[in-house]
């Protein structure tokens, strides 16, 4: 019980470490939320925790994933690279990421079917790393990454509900234009009669 406290211990101040600590260049580890280039482990989804909780592991150098996902990593092995530059908004992360060999980005934000990740302007699988956070395998070089959360459910709903908004607007200015209108014509009919029941009396 107290090692595996100890671990999630450890595993919780690697993943709350503040943004503000980032480094300009590193060989293994931006200290969190991102990690460069651990080596890709791999195991069935039900031993991703165990393995995440015992007392070795070490988020630094290694990621966890699923075995169901190695074909989208063809690349295992630890890498060195660095982070040059990074934009950080309540939806959306940016950043240029400069890996000497291919490898993994890990993000230290919890994994959800609602985030998506792009490279080099192109949509790339979201990993669930660590039975939690999220990963991408990135090519060696430079690349320009960017995670979104994209809820489409929610957008869908916000376009019906502004859709809706709409219509009822326009429905609310052609009633009471049809209103103006009917009223005009009721005070116009109303004045032709009294100007005519007005000069029949005179004519009496």
């Amino acid at each position: 019980g107290v090692q595996l406290l100890a671990a999630v211990a450890k595993f919780c101040s690697f993943t709350m470490m503040p943004l503000q600590k980032f480094l300009a260049a590193s060989t293994i580890l931006l200290p969190a939320p991102v990690t460069l280039g651990a080596a890709a482990k791999f195991d069935s989804d039900s031993n991703l925790l165990s393995h995440v909780f015992s007392p070795g592991f070490n988020p630094r150098a290694e990621v966890w994933l699923p075995s169901s996902v190695a074909s989208l990593v063809p690349v295992a092995n630890a890498a060195s690279g660095r982070i040059t530059a990074q934009t950080w908004r309540a939806n959306e992360i940016r950043a240029s990421v400069d890996l000497l060999s291919p490898g993994l980005m890990t993000l230290a934000q919890s994994y959800s079917p609602h985030w998506k990740a792009w490279v080099d302007g192109k949509p790339v699988p979201l990993l669930r790393a660590n039975g939690a956070v999220q990963a991408i395998f990135l090519p060696a070089g430079l690349s320009a990454v960017r995670f979104e959360y994209v809820d489409e459910q929610f957008q869908l709903g916000a376009w019906i509900s502004s859709s809706t908004l709409v219509v009822l607007l326009m429905l609310t200015w052609r009633w009471r234009r049809a209103m103006k209108r009917a009223l005009a014509e009721a005070n116009s009919a109303w004045n032709t009669d009294t100007n005519t029941n007005t000069s029949w009396r005179r004519a009496a």
